[in-house]
């Protein structure tokens, strides 16, 4: 759930978003916080010439040891090095530009939660492993870079490092007669091998959640004025924008109906309103969040879209890189729909499909062991080959 508090002072848009600690509950910063705030800040007008964004926000040291593992000074600092070609300050400077409203974040967030400088440290290498930054693909370095592109786009570079790491002659974005563009080939022994990474990350869907909460903020303050309420969808979650547009259309007919004290309870979402209190109100907004099941039915669509990126006639894997936070029962109904869809439809593209959470390793969580599903209506059959393709992205990094 969130809650949003909206002033009659300030226009709709411009809404101060803070995470639900209670009703009406906004907790104080610490005295370390506010610190670590001021820093935070100070690093929004970050300059080219001035310290690195990483060194500043470690507090001037890059002494990183318990992000290490295994790997020897000399390799942390050329790792790093790398990294900071790709992340440097106008990279930084143009993440605050994207992320107009709101508090500043914390650089380190952008690359995991669990354990950021294991990831950062793995991208350096992975840069490094692939030839560096000028034997990459432009528009690589360029999704990279983007922030609403760089989950999908890390996960590319781990696996292709992965494969490179293995010793397979690796192309990312390769040139193909076709229109398509697969994310890969790789070449073992003889067999040349198509891949395309399926990979999903919470911020696609929390992109479309925030948008559909804004376009109902956005309906409040404008239709209301300044109340207090609550929306609490009960069916939808699948598509969020378009149960916040159904949920406005009926909240539209009712107001028109009674006063701004309203309150609609349906099959489908209910919503509770009153007047706000002195210059401003709150408005809580919950159950539009995917429920897991939507997740996983989501990610099995992708995975069949992203196959008709791989060429026909030739042997194409799909890597799937799911959301970390599956549990076993997700993982099964995955297993269970890939299997059938493959029994279904032919899909010949498809020599098989690679399953593995590869960010988890990224960011030191958890070793995640890849399973194979092998299409038995594939037009090239190459299971061995792709054992040792699912093999390599188990072994690599080596290092955690």
């Amino acid at each position: 759930m969130a809650i949003y508090f909206i002033s009659d002072r300030i226009p709709p848009k411009s809404v101060v978003e803070f995470q639900f600690l209670g009703p009406a509950q906004i907790r104080v910063m610490s005295p370390h916080e506010q610190e670590f705030h001021i820093l935070l800040e100070k690093m929004k007008n970050i300059c080219d010439e001035d310290e690195w964004w990483l060194r500043k926000r470690l507090g001037g040291s890059l002494d990183i040891h318990d992000s290490r593992g295994k790997l020897s000074d000399k390799q942390i600092s050329t790792y790093l090095e790398v990294f900071h070609s790709v992340f440097d300050n106008s990279w930084w400077c143009s993440v605050c530009r994207y992320r107009k409203r709101g508090l500043a974040l914390d650089p380190l967030g952008f690359f995991g939660v669990q354990a950021p400088l294991f990831r950062i440290l793995r991208l350096g290498e992975c840069i490094k492993v692939l030839g560096g930054l000028s034997a990459l693909p432009p528009q690589l370095i360029r999704r990279l870079r983007n922030p609403s592109q760089y989950w999908q786009t890390a996960t590319e570079l781990e696996i292709a490092c992965c494969f490179k790491q293995a010793g397979f002659d690796v192309e990312m974005y390769p040139m193909i007669t076709s229109k398509s563009h697969p994310d890969g080939k790789i070449t073992i022994g003889e067999q040349i091998i198509y891949y395309e990474v399926t990979e999903q990350s919470w911020s696609v869907l929390n992109k479309e959640v925030f948008k559909a909460e804004g376009l109902l903020i956005d309906w409040v303050s404008r239709k209301l004025g300044v109340v207090n309420g609550h929306i609490r969808f009960l069916l939808g979650r699948d598509k969020p924008l378009i149960a916040a547009k159904h949920a406005i259309q009926i909240m539209e007919e009712q107001a028109s109906k009674r006063e701004p004290s309203l309150n609609i309870k349906t099959d489908f979402f209910e919503a509770t309103f009153g007047k706000g209190q002195g210059i401003g109100g709150w408005l809580s907004i919950s159950g539009l969040e995917p429920e897991p099941s939507q997740i996983v039915q989501r990610w099995i669509r992708r995975i069949f879209d992203e196959a008709k990126q791989l060429p026909a006639g030739e042997a194409g894997v799909i890597i799937g890189s799911p959301l970390f936070l599956w549990g076993f029962q997700e993982v099964n109904s995955a297993h269970s729909a890939l299997v059938e869809e493959l029994k279904r439809q032919p899909h010949t593209r498809i020599s098989g499909v690679i399953f593995t959470a590869k960010h988890i390793e990224n960011s030191g969580f958890i070793k995640h062991v890849p399973s194979i599903i092998i299409n038995l209506k594939a037009k090239i059959r190459c299971d061995k080959v792709i054992s040792k393709m699912a093999q390599a992205l188990f072994t690599y990094p080596d290092w955690m």
